[in-house]
């Protein structure tokens, strides 16, 4: 369960990420206007995401930019994924 509230993530630049450019766990929260570039590609990961809301409620996900998530290598990939509300409940992407 979410155990942190009345987070703002917003106007970053992330770029590089192995394995999530944002993971997020929380509720009541804005990500909003991040520009998350170049995630992935790692030997050792079996998800590449761009954002990522991890047991998180409530929480408003807008105006981001996701570019170029790539699948892990290794033979271990399973996804690759631009947004992902994983075991979240009221998470609203625009």
């Amino acid at each position: 369960p979410a155990t942190s509230s009345g987070h703002v993530i917003e106007d970053m630049r992330i770029e590089s990420s192995r394995y999530a450019g944002i993971h997020f766990y929380g509720s009541n929260s804005i990500i909003r206007r991040n520009f998350v570039l170049k995630t992935g590609g790692s030997s050792s990961e079996t998800y590449a995401i761009g954002i990522n809301t991890s047991a998180a409620s409530a929480v408003t996900v807008s105006e981001n930019l996701i570019v170029d998530v790539t699948y892990p290598t290794g033979g271990f990939g399973e996804a690759a994924v631009g947004i992902w509300a994983f075991a979240s409940s009221s998470v609203s992407i625009d």
